[in-house]
């Protein structure tokens, strides 16, 4: 989401469905709607669902393809745990 005001996401869940990779996210930030917005639009997102929003949060469902490196990680018993908190881009401790 370059470009855009993030202050933390936080990565609740995900699992594999048979459309893809389910996920959930909490997301800060100061203008909700453009974040659902790149959700609709992000050509990545299969789909996504504004579950709830309020000012300065938006919790959001998503399904994305399955990521080339899920099957690795889950045969390297690395997958993250959750829920992960996400800042600047990586992973910081809960």
């Amino acid at each position: 989401m370059a470009g855009r005001s993030v202050d933390r996401v936080h990565l609740l869940a995900s699992r594999l469905t048979g459309d893809g990779l389910l996920g959930t996210a909490d997301i800060e930030t100061p203008d909700t709607a453009i974040i659902v917005r790149h959700f609709d639009d992000a050509p990545e997102v299969r789909s996504s669902e504004a579950v709830h929003t309020d000012e300065e949060t938006v919790l959001i469902q998503y399904i994305i393809p399955k990521p080339e490196s899920y099957d690795a990680l889950r045969a390297s018993g690395n997958f993250p745990r959750f829920p992960a908190l996400m800042r600047d881009g990586g992973s910081t401790p809960n």
